[in-house]
């Protein structure tokens, strides 16, 4: 089957859509981080995007018979959509217990967070491969994805 796209386009598409959730859950972090009152609001953007992300990079068609960075994709994509539908949905009920939190409402967070980074840590570095055995076998120059790094940056905040 002959590519509707080339290369670089496959490996943008895919970007584009990682990008446009991580932009709805650095909003949420940043709400919730400042006690907003729209964490939740932005939960469900950010649960909405990962579903419309998914649906377009789980419709993308293989390249040239290869699968391995779609699917790499579409694993991280699911691993946001759990977040967003159940770990944010944990973190927002202990945050907000306010003064009433307790110590293992602390360690239950910091699990949670540690949870989450722990998994986000071996998706994304199975991407990263992914893109970059896609990158080699089809001469594509990557570029470092500065949203990514905002994400990666919550890790060791």
């Amino acid at each position: 089957m002959t590519p509707s796209m080339t290369a670089l386009e496959y490996n943008n598409k895919i970007v584009d859509e990682q990008n446009k959730i991580i932009t709805k859950i650095l909003a949420f972090y940043d709400a919730t981080a400042a006690g907003s009152e729209t964490s939740e609001k932005l939960r469900l953007k950010a649960s909405e995007q990962c579903k419309t992300s998914l649906k377009v990079i789980k419709a993308l068609p293989d390249f040239e018979g290869e699968t391995r960075l779609r699917d790499a994709a579409v694993e991280l994509l699911l691993f946001y959509q759990t977040m967003a539908d159940k770990s944010f949905v944990e973190m927002m009920e202990i945050i907000e217990k306010g003064e009433e939190i307790t110590q293992d409402d602390l360690a239950q967070l910091e699990k949670i967070e540690a949870d989450i980074t722990n998994k986000e840590i071996l998706l994304d570095d199975e991407l990263a491969k992914a893109q970059e055995a896609f990158s080699k076998k089809h001469n594509v120059t990557l570029v470092e994805n500065e949203i990514q790094q905002k994400i990666d940056n919550l890790d060791t905040e």
